[in-house]
């Protein structure tokens, strides 16, 4: 779990950050909730990294991390999340209302991948 992340952060434009960290393709699952009435996020996200070793240096970079696409005051705090694993957050996720709203991110997200492979 990442906490304090500003709310102008979308995201595209913190997964953006994360993957200029040396984390892209190191997650299967990521979620920012977004708070609908003011279009913001409400501060925190979840991601579930494939690989231990991963997640723990996750935690070390991001943990007092200063974010730069936004800049804020706020200081991120990485912990590890209750639950644990891509079947874990999916079925708890698909209980909220806010699924839809990461279906369709991950829809975009992958059609922008794969317009990006057909450009290379």
């Amino acid at each position: 779990m990442l906490r304090h992340i500003p709310c102008r952060y979308t995201q595209g434009s913190l997964l953006m950050e994360i993957d200029q960290l040396g984390f892209a393709g190191a997650y299967d699952f990521f979620y920012l909730p977004m708070d609908t009435r003011n279009k913001t996020s409400v501060g925190y996200a979840f991601i579930n990294f494939t690989d231990p070793v991963a997640a723990t240096r996750f935690m070390r970079v991001m943990d007092e991390y200063r974010f730069q696409r936004h800049l804020s005051e706020k200081i991120a705090e990485a912990s590890p999340a209750q639950l644990q694993g891509l079947r874990q957050n999916v079925a708890h996720f698909a209980s909220c209302a806010a699924w839809l709203q990461l279906v369709l991110f991950l829809i975009l997200l992958l059609q922008f991948w794969l317009l990006f492979a057909v450009v290379l």
